[in-house]
Order: C-alpha cells, then structure tokens, then sequence
C-alpha cells in the first residue's frame, strides 16, 4: 500500500475518537496560536496543512477573525469532524486535498503544520511548496514532535502512528529564518515537543 494510504486509511479510523486521545498528546497548538496573535495581528491569508478535526483552525478562527483562513486535509473523515466543528465560522474553508505539486491556491500570509510535518515522507520537498505558496514576508509556523530519548517509545510510534519522533531541524532552518523557537518536555521529559515560527530565506 502506498505511502499516503496507509496514512488515510489510519485517520479513516481514528477520526471519531481523534480528540479525545491527542488532548493528552498533541501538545502546545494553543500556546503557537496564542505566540502567532500576540506577534502578527495583520495576517489576512492563513493556511493550516493537515488541519485533521479543526482544533487548530478553531483557534486560529478565534485569533484571527478578519482572515480568510483553509484548512486543508487529504482524509475525509477527519474534515467531516472539522466541519462541524468550525461551522459558526464563515471565514474558514475546508478543502479535502493533497499538499504536494498539484496544489494549485493562491499564496498565504500564514501556513501553519501543527503535529502535521511528522507524517509527510519528504520533508525537504513539502517545506520548498510551502515557501512557494508564502506571500513575501509570509510565515510558517509549526507545532511537531522534537525527540524522544526512550526507543521502546520510538518504536511504539513507529508501528502505531505515521509520524516522526526526531525533528531534522537543519532541513526547517535551512529554509525559514527562525522569528521564536521553544522545546518543551512531556510527561517529564518522556519526550519533547516544539514551537517554531520563521519567515522563508532567500
């Protein structure tokens, strides 16, 4: 089975219970919302890439209520959740689709990954889209898994859930310049997690 469908198939299936497990694992997406608004008020085009059951873009929504805000998914279940989720918000579009090549939209303000980075298979290739689709002066930002320093752990993930436990920083920084970075511990440090904003290099 390809790549991208096993990730489908696997949020095909967790889509209803999606929330409730990741509150308890999926750390710090409010506090990159609350670190993007108190530092950029004026970010009028946002896209959120793998936007899942729209906790982020809730946010986001909340935040930046003047924006027009995407959110863009491949599984159709984990956006049906979004959809009811973000309803009492006109100003966020969903849109079922791949961010790859033919992604075909109009250049954003804002791109935000939040736990999204970790299950695409070429980072270097999904980070040179999204400068292509930053308006100058636009600004990624990312919550995602850093490291985890427990292989029983990693191994745990690695046959459960299509994500990366260890973050290559050098392929995000050598391509955006970092504007706020923070890591933070888990579960007492069980494994850690980071905040990155950044604007895109020359």
């Amino acid at each position: 089975m390809h790549e991208k469908e096993k990730i489908a198939n696997y949020y095909r299936k967790v889509a209803r219970i999606y929330d409730l497990n990741r509150r308890f694992f999926l750390f710090g997406r409010k506090r990159l919302i609350k670190e993007l608004s108190v530092r950029y008020t004026d970010v009028p085009r946002i896209l959120e890439v793998g936007c899942g059951t729209g906790t982020v873009l809730l946010e986001l929504g909340r935040n930046y209520p003047n924006a027009q805000i995407v959110g863009l998914d491949l599984s159709e279940h984990m956006l049906s959740e979004a959809k009811r989720k973000t309803a009492s918000l006109p100003h966020i579009t969903l849109l079922q689709k791949k961010f790859d090549a033919d992604f075909n939209h109009e250049q954003f303000d804002l791109i935000v990954f939040s736990y999204a980075l970790s299950v695409f298979p070429d980072l270097a290739s999904t980070l040179e889209l999204t400068k292509k689709h930053l308006a100058p002066g636009g600004l990624v930002a990312l919550a995602d898994f850093f490291a985890s320093d427990y292989t029983l752990f990693r191994l745990w993930i690695s046959r459960n859930i299509p994500l990366r436990t260890c973050f290559p920083m050098p392929v995000l920084t050598d391509r955006f310049q970092k504007k706020y970075f923070s890591v933070h511990s888990a579960y007492l440090g069980f494994w850690k997690y980071f905040l990155f904003i950044g604007t895109k290099t020359d």
